[in-house]
């Protein structure tokens, strides 16, 4: 019981809480129900009771509810001492509420009780489960279920695992529609765990929604094993090299049955990273492709962007199950480079060789190009010599006791580009010598040769361009027709003999002897620009020079 004094001061005794408080001049007023935090529903229905005690026996009243005046039976007279009570006949909303009574006396004198809060609670709370809700989640896991019903209304809650209460508390409804709620806890190793959420609300209704299940593993696969990464190779013909910057990716399958439907990961970072939180996931040129005991893919991109040649590049792969583990112990390959790179195809016997670029300086000698089986020759102009290094812009022959293939890396540009590598040249004297193409696809011998052309543009420095291949000879009448590579016929066995007498065109890895009439610089293709259709139809080649073997 709350008992307030009129405005002209209190004069109650204050150790008595149940007694009146009367004013001198003034009312007191008591207000008895509803209780403070009462709960309001059907079967209780909201009554406001109060009294109130004044020197003037005549005294008027009004009852305030959520700080607005009652209209319907809300205000009237009564008698100082006398108990009124009045029954609501409005429409309450759920939720929190509060109310107070306004009293005066016939000489102007008033009070006003203490405001009561309390709660209408009709239609109770409706209770939904959110997550989790099917498939392995962390055993540290979050229960999310919403609460529709009157707001600021206070609710008990149980959270039930496997029909056992794992955590209670108690909540309020928020202002929404409808209201969000989570509660974490941890749970042990197990699948298809049913859980659900018991709420009583202020009115003692309880609510519990049928459980929704999940399953928890919290022992992570095996970390990737036999982890290797290299320069992934181009794809060429014979004839034509087609690369772009990417890395080779390849580990062994994990065995574990809960792996997830994608369950690696490939993550790729251009500085040395402390962990995989430093790392961007690599984007695979096509797929990750499995090959039965191994998985593997090609890494073309991360991070929005493309690799790079001559780049450092550090790789992780991680393996992950159902739940999201991972192994703590991650493997990790790097630095790993890059490179540009193209395959040379040897015949068993001599073949006529070259490379169109400046090699990689750890793949740059004979053996790594050629073979150590194999015996690499380089005329000079005036002698053979059995050459430590193989260079762009010269040719080479190379004997090889069986067919083989091997794959080059050519050198990359600086990142910074600080100090690009000047364009391959060659000196020439006349005479028979031996040069090769500076291009990984097919070009018009007009636009290779380019740099050999006269002070006119018309004529040029040598008279003759031959080429050799063990499947067809010797041959090189010198084309000077249009270019034509996709009305070309492919051809499995290389045959860069026809291409030059038919097409005009030197091919990539192909070796020639050309005669010069004069000295001349034969510089790379990279370095010369030059109108093909310049080139006179009328040109063509002496037939009786000797060529030196």
């Amino acid at each position: 019981m709350f008992l307030l004094a009129g405005t002209a001061g209190a004069i109650g005794d204050t150790e008595n809480t149940d007694a009146v408080s009367v004013s001198a001049t003034g009312p007191s007023v008591t207000l008895i129900s509803p209780a403070d935090l009462a709960i309001v529903n059907m079967a209780n229905p909201l009554i406001f009771n109060f009294t109130s005690q004044d020197a003037n026996p005549n005294l008027s009243y009004q009852v305030y509810l959520d700080g607005e005046t009652v209209v319907e039976n809300g205000f009237g007279s009564m008698i100082a001492g006398q108990y009124e009570e009045i029954t609501y006949a409005g429409l309450l909303s759920d939720g929190s509420h509060n109310c107070s009574v306004y009293i005066e006396d016939i000489a102007g004198n008033n009070c006003t009780s203490e405001v009561r809060k309390f709660y209408a609670n009709f239609n109770g709370l409706q209770v939904s489960l959110i997550s989790p809700n099917g498939g392995f989640v962390p055993a540290n896991q979050e229960f999310n279920f919403s609460v529709s019903g009157g707001a600021q209304l206070p609710f008990d809650y149980e959270l039930l695992i496997n029909g056992m209460k794992v955590k209670n508390g108690m909540l309020v409804v928020g202002e929404d529609e409808v209201n969000y709620y989570l509660v974490t806890a941890m749970v042990a190793d197990a699948e298809n765990i049913p859980w659900t959420v018991r709420i009583t609300d202020c009115a003692g209704t309880v609510s519990e929604p049928t459980p929704l299940s999940f399953s928890v593993d919290t022992t992570a696969p095996a970390a990737v094993a036999n982890l290797n990464v290299f320069d992934a190779l181009s794809s060429m013909e014979w004839y034509y090299t087609y690369d772009e910057p990417g890395l080779y990716v390849s580990w062994d399958k994990n065995i574990e049955d809960d792996l997830a439907f994608d369950p690696y990961v490939i993550l790729i970072s251009d500085s040395m990273p402390s962990s995989i939180l430093d790392m961007k996931q690599a984007v695979p040129v096509s797929m990750i492709y499995d090959a039965g005991t191994y998985m593997y893919m090609n890494i073309g991109a991360y991070d929005g962007k493309p690799l790079v040649y001559g780049q450092n590049y550090w790789v992780a792969v991680i393996a992950l199950d159902k739940a999201g583990n991972c192994n703590d112990n991650v493997a990790f390959c790097g630095p790993v480079q890059t490179y540009e790179d193209m395959t040379l195809m040897l015949d068993a016997g001599w073949n006529l060789k070259s490379v169109p670029k400046n090699l990689a300086t750890f793949n740059a000698d004979s053996d790594s190009v050629f073979g150590k089986d194999s015996t690499v020759i380089y005329w000079t102009g005036n002698c053979w010599e059995f050459p430590r290094t193989i260079e762009p812009c010269k040719g080479y022959w190379v004997y090889t006791p069986e067919a083989s293939v091997s794959n080059v890396k050519f050198k990359p540009m600086p990142i910074d580009s600080t100090t690009p590598d000047v364009p391959a040249s060659l000196d020439l004297a006349p005479g028979w010598q031996m040069i090769g193409h500076t291009s990984t696809v097919p070009v018009h011998w007009s636009e290779t040769l380019g740099s050999l052309q006269g002070l006119l543009g018309v004529e040029y420095k040598f008279s003759n361009l031959i080429t050799y291949s063990h499947n067809e000879g010797w041959g090189g009448t010198i084309s000077l027709g249009l270019l034509d590579l996709v009305g070309a016929e492919e051809s499995v066995t290389p045959s860069p003999v026809q291409f030059l007498q038919s097409e005009g065109l030197m091919c990539p890895g192909q070796g020639y002897w050309i005669f010069m009439k004069e000295d001349g610089t034969y510089a790379s293709i990279e370095s010369v620009g030059i109108d093909v259709n310049t080139v006179s139809e009328n040109n063509t080649l002496p037939g009786n020079d000797t060529l030196p073997l």
